[in-house]
C-alpha cells in the first residue's frame, strides 16, 4: 500500500510539474497585444507636424492637395505616403517612453502625423527607422509604449515641405490633343494632329516627328524647377494656346533670369513658374525648325 500510494504521489508530482512549465511557455510564446491598426484606406485629411515645420494634406474629389494655398500635391509623394498608410500595421513593442529619445521620438526630433479616416481621428507619433529599414519605432497617444510599425515612414516624413507641392504646371492626354498654336512674327502658326503624325499650318507635308516629337515631350507635362513669388520682368516671349476635347490651356513664356532659365505662367493660375532653359529653348522654337 505504502508503496501504491508513493506511486500515485510521484505521478501526482510529475504531472504537476509538468503543468507548471507547460503553463510557462504557453504564457511566454503567447502573441503580444498591439493596438489593432489594419492600415489607413479611406483618409480625407492629413496632418504632418514637426517641432519645426507644419503641412497639412487634404482629399477633393480624389485629389489630394496642399492647404490653404491649395496646390496639388506631388504624385510621387503621394504614392509613397499612402501606399505606406495602407499597409501600416504595429509588429512589436520594444521599450517604454523613457527611453524615447534614443528612438527619436522626444518633443524635438518626433513628428507627429493626425489621421483623419472615416470621421475618426488617428494621432502617431513617428521616430528613426529601425535597422531593417522596413520599419519605423512610433508610440502613440495616451500609450505608455513604445512600438515597431510596418514600413519606412522617416524619409517621406522629413521631406521639406516645399517638396510636397507638385512641380507638374501641365498635363493632359496625348490622344486628347487637338491643336497647339503661338503667334511668331505677328503671325498664328498652327499644329495638329493627323494619321499619327502632326501637320503645321504653314506647311503641306507633315512635321519632322523627331523634332516636334520633342516639344510634346517637354510640353506634356511641363514641370516646373521653381516657383518665384513674383517675376523681375514681364516682358512675353511667347504665348503657346493648347486646345484638348476638354480644355484650353495658355502657356506665357517670359524673359530668361541670370541662370538662364525661363519664367512662364499658366493663364488663370495667376502665380509663376520656372523651368529649365532646355525646355524653354524647345518651346520657343521657330516654326522653321519643323
Amino acid at each position: 500500500m505504502r508503496k501504491k500510494y508513493l506511486y500515485l504521489s510521484i505521478s501526482f508530482l510529475s504531472f504537476f510539474v509538468l503543468w507548471l512549465i507547460s503553463g510557462f511557455f504557453v504564457e511566454r510564446t503567447k502573441s503580444p497585444r498591439y493596438p489593432k491598426i489594419n492600415g489607413f484606406v479611406n483618409i480625407s485629411k492629413i496632418e504632418i507636424t514637426s517641432s519645426t515645420n507644419s503641412i497639412v494634406l487634404f482629399n477633393s474629389n480624389n485629389n489630394w492637395y496642399i492647404s490653404p494655398e491649395n496646390y496639388e500635391l506631388d504624385a510621387d509623394i503621394a504614392k509613397e505616403l499612402f501606399g505606406l498608410l495602407s499597409n501600416f500595421a504595429i509588429v512589436d513593442v520594444v521599450g517604454k517612453v523613457e527611453n524615447i529619445s534614443s528612438f527619436e521620438l522626444d518633443a524635438k526630433s518626433r513628428i507627429k502625423v493626425k489621421i483623419s479616416d472615416n470621421k475618426k481621428e488617428h494621432i502617431i507619433y513617428f521616430g528613426k527607422t529601425a535597422t531593417t529599414k522596413k520599419h519605423t519605432y512610433l508610440i502613440l497617444s495616451n500609450d505608455d509604449n513604445i512600438y515597431l510599425g510596418k514600413g519606412d515612414f522617416y524619409s517621406v516624413l522629413h521631406k521639406p515641405t516645399g517638396e510636397y507641392r507638385s512641380r507638374q504646371i501641365l498635363h493632359f492626354k496625348n490622344e486628347d490633343l487637338v491643336s497647339i498654336s503661338w503667334n511668331e512674327g505677328g503671325k498664328i502658326f498652327e499644329v495638329y494632329p493627323e494619321n499619327g503624325g502632326f501637320k503645321g499650318s504653314w506647311k503641306e507635308t507633315k512635321l519632322d516627328s523627331k523634332k516636334f516629337g520633342d516639344f510634346i515631350l517637354v510640353i506634356n507635362p511641363l514641370y516646373a524647377i521653381d516657383f518665384p513669388q513674383k517675376i523681375p520682368s514681364k516682358n512675353i516671349l511667347r504665348k503657346i494656346n493648347i486646345k484638348t476635347k476638354n480644355s484650353n490651356f495658355n502657356i506665357i513664356i517670359y524673359d530668361k533670369d541670370n541662370e538662364g532659365d525661363y519664367y512662364v505662367e499658366l493663364e488663370g493660375k495667376k502665380e509663376f513658374y520656372k523651368i529649365t532653359g532646355f525646355a524653354g529653348n524647345i518651346l520657343l522654337r521657330s516654326y522653321t525648325n519643323y
